[in-house]
C-alpha cells in the first residue's frame, strides 16, 4: 500500500540513488572513472574561430586605443607650452620637431589599427597588426625622449657619453621589440592546431 503512493519514475530514481541519500553514501556512488572520462575534442568550427579571433583582437584594440589617446593628448599639451599667439614655445628646437613627427606617426598607426579591427572583414593579418603596434610603441618611446630633450636648457644638456648611452638604450629597445616579432606563442599554438583561418586571415 505504501509503494502505491509513488509512481514508477520515482521508484527508478530511488533505485539509482540507493535507499540512503546521505552525503557520505552518495559520494560513494560516484565512481573514479567518472572524472577520468576523456573530454570531447573541440572541432575547428566557425564559432571556435570567432572566439579565438575575439580573444586575440580585444587586447590589440585596447593597446591601440590607449596609444591613440595618449598621442592625441600629447599633440595639444605639447612640451614647453604655447605662446600668447598660440604657437609653440619650442618651435625652433630640432628636438621639438622630431617629437612632433614621432607623435604624429604614433597617433596614426594605432588609429589605422582601430579602423582595421572595426571592419567586418579585416584586410590586415594578425602579424601585420602586431608589427604596426610595435612601430607605434617605438615611436611613442622616441617621442618621449625627444620631448624630454626639447625642454632641457642648453647648459643642462647631457654629455656625449650620456647621449651615447641613451642611443644604445634606444637601439636595444628596438632590437628586443622586433626580435620577438618572429615568435608569437599564440600564433605558434594556432599553427600547431591546424592553420586556423581567422576572418579570412590565413595564419
Amino acid at each position: 500500500m505504501f509503494w502505491r503512493l509513488f509512481d514508477t519514475s520515482t521508484l527508478n530514481l530511488w533505485n539509482r540513488l540507493g535507499y540512503s541519500v546521505s552525503v557520505p553514501f552518495f559520494q560513494q556512488q560516484i565512481r573514479r572513472d567518472d572524472f577520468e572520462k576523456p573530454e570531447a575534442p573541440v572541432n575547428n568550427t566557425s564559432a571556435t574561430s570567432a572566439k579565438i579571433t575575439n580573444t586575440r583582437e580585444t587586447p590589440q584594440l585596447l593597446v591601440a586605443t590607449l596609444i591613440a589617446t595618449v598621442t592625441f593628448a600629447a599633440g595639444f599639451t605639447i612640451p614647453g607650452g604655447l605662446k600668447s599667439d598660440g604657437k609653440a614655445v619650442l618651435d625652433g628646437s630640432a628636438y621639438f620637431k622630431v617629437f612632433m613627427c614621432s607623435n604624429i606617426v604614433s597617433f596614426f598607426l594605432p588609429a589605422f589599427v582601430i579602423y582595421n579591427e572595426l571592419l567586418q572583414e579585416s584586410f590586415l593579418a594578425i602579424q601585420t597588426v602586431a608589427l604596426v603596434l610595435r612601430f607605434s610603441v617605438g615611436g611613442l618611446v622616441f617621442a618621449f625622449f625627444t620631448g624630454f630633450l626639447a625642454v632641457q636648457d642648453n647648459k643642462s644638456r647631457w654629455s656625449p657619453t650620456e647621449n651615447m648611452l641613451r642611443l644604445l638604450f634606444s637601439m636595444l629597445f628596438y632590437a628586443f621589440m622586433f626580435s620577438s616579432w618572429n615568435y608569437n606563442p599564440h600564433l605558434a599554438r594556432l599553427k600547431r592546431e591546424g592553420n586556423i583561418c581567422l576572418q579570412d586571415r590565413k595564419i
